[in-house]
């Protein structure tokens, strides 16, 4: 400043403190502004509380996971910029694409629900329990684990990243925008599984940041394979945990994304109040865990975004269920639940598919899955 104090003037102590007042979306813009601004703005005390206090304890599948590994197992610590960096893998693995292969689905268990049974649907409430349990096995087949005697049969991921299985409409996947949650789903079948690839990432970037410190001297070889064996024995216990209480966690996931999504369609679009809001299916970026928002669509504040809050309605209350993008070349994938709404289509699909495939209504039909 011409006539004043600049910041990078003030005891360090000082930017420190009112550093810990700032968001991280006020901590990214900070580290622009300049060198000596920027290591402060980057620093283990402030990401580290963003990290447990704002990331962690505003999704679902984050919570029971990395909470459950005592901090000091971590090897962010040992950097300047380690827990910043963990905040950052955090939020890139939720704004991915998370099906990218068969890969990603073989092993995993999912609970399905027919949307004409749920609150979307047109039903008063949600019921905790699902309708099946079904698992994607390695071999690329199904096996109903679990609730109605489903057909199970060979599935594959497609050119388009969905899930396909023979005779049946793409299984659209996405992430919801309040627990971050797998999902995927058609026009009538909803599926949601837990999501292992944020702690797969954060596993990666602490073994880079172990040979980080090893090779700069920071750490001596016992204490890294303390380390090492210390987290390697926390993330076993947590996949046994998982494993374990997988029915009782999707169950407990169905009913928090369930509970959100309805408070968010009270609250509107309008606004920052919205609490995990999110666009196109993305990351949420509610309260202060978002660093940047996606910038795709805007629905606050204009005609379009009543347009597609009457078209949301519809959505949630037609019989049919909403639309899948396959058939109509021009659509909007709705903020809350990923919904695909046809813009200049005078008919919805799913009427057309209630008509000649009445089953895919019923939960008590054999649907292949």
């Amino acid at each position: 400043m011409a006539n004043g104090l600049s910041l990078e003037k003030l005891p360090l102590e000082v930017i420190h403190q009112v550093f810990s007042f700032a968001s991280p979306r006020d901590l990214i813009s900070l580290r622009l502004t300049s060198h000596s601004i920027r290591s402060t703005a980057t620093a283990n005390t402030h990401w580290r509380r963003h990290f447990f206090d704002s990331l962690l304890s505003s999704h679902a599948v984050l919570t029971d996971d990395i909470s459950s590994i005592a901090h000091d197992l971590w090897a962010f610590r040992l950097v300047p910029d380690g827990w910043f960096r963990a905040y950052s893998t955090v939020m890139r693995v939720a704004r991915e694409d998370w099906l990218r292969t068969d890969e990603q689905l073989k092993g995993s268990t999912w609970t399905v629900f027919f949307k004409s049974f749920l609150r979307e649907g047109g039903a008063s409430a949600d019921d905790a329990t699902p309708h099946a349990l079904v698992e994607l096995t390695h071999d690329s087949t199904s096996i109903i684990l679990e609730g109605l005697p489903l057909r199970g049969g060979p599935w594959h991921v497609d050119q388009n990243k969905t899930l396909r299985f023979s005779g049946y409409p793409p299984i659209v996947p996405s992430r919801d925008p309040h627990t971050w949650c797998r999902v995927m789903q058609h026009v009538s079948v909803l599926m949601l599984a837990d999501s292992p690839e944020f702690l797969d990432a954060l596993n990666v970037l602490n073994a880079e940041i172990l040979e980080e410190s090893s090779a700069a001297g920071l750490i001596d070889m016992d204490k890294r394979q303390a380390l090492e064996s210390g987290l390697r024995d926390s993330l076993q216990t947590v996949g046994e945990k998982r494993k374990s209480e997988l029915s009782a966690r999707l169950r407990n996931l169905h009913l928090l994304r369930s509970s959100a999504m309805e408070q968010s369609m009270n609250y509107g679009y309008q606004g920052t109040g919205n609490p995990g809001s999110s666009r196109s299916g993305g990351a949420s970026a509610s309260g202060n865990g978002g660093i940047v928002e996606s910038e795709e669509y805007d629905f606050c504040d204009s005609d379009e975004g009543s347009f597609i809050q009457l078209f949301k309605t519809w959505a949630m209350t037609s019989p049919a269920g909403p639309c899948y993008p396959d058939y109509f070349p021009r659509f909007l994938r709705l903020p809350h639940g990923s919904y695909f709404i046809p813009c200049f289509s005078s008919f919805p699909l799913g009427h057309v598919l209630g008509i000649f495939y009445p089953s895919f209504f019923s939960p008590h039909s054999r649907m292949m899955l």
